[in-house]
């Protein structure tokens, strides 16, 4: 054996060596990349469902809110006690409403972060659900807003 082939065998084996490095760097990378992209459309997923989630409490609190107002309006001309008693319950009502709020506006602005190409169709329906008539009368409005942004969200997570 001469140091020819000596030399030979010993680049064939460096090249071997690297290559397999470079081969487990470039496949290290595309696990890294699918990975963050995994947790990216995980991330989309939770803050679509929040936003839908936190629109309907929004709409339920305001809901709420709104009739214990009309109560209360009602309730002037039928003395002091009641009065204070639905006075009570609207302020109870508009406490309640401050968590929707602020769990909406966060939602929203995970939506604007995460997902800007479905940010008008979420606004749309943000703004549907805090709109809140008694009786309700832009129950089609909403609904149809809902659905807007619903496949809005769909179609950027696919």
């Amino acid at each position: 054996m001469d140091w020819s082939q000596i030399g030979a065998g010993l680049v064939g084996v460096i090249v071997g060596i690297v290559a397999k490095g470079v081969v487990d760097w470039l496949r290290e990378g595309r696990r890294q990349k699918h990975e963050r992209e995994m947790r990216l459309l995980d991330r989309k997923i939770q803050a679509s469902a929040d936003f839908m989630g936190a629109a309907e409490r929004l709409w339920r609190a305001e809901s709420g809110r709104m009739t214990a107002a009309y109560s209360l309006d009602n309730s002037r001309g039928q003395g002091d006690a009641v009065y204070q008693q639905f006075l009570g319950k609207y302020n109870e009502a508009v406490e309640a409403t401050k968590s929707p709020w602020a769990d909406g506006h966060t939602a929203l602005s995970t939506v604007r972060l995460l997902m800007p190409e479905a940010t008008s169709e979420c606004d749309a329906y943000f703004e549907a659900c805090k709109d809140v008539d008694f009786p309700d009368k832009k129950r089609n409005v909403r609904e149809v807003a809902r659905t807007k942004a619903e496949q809005a969200l769909r179609a950027v997570l696919k």
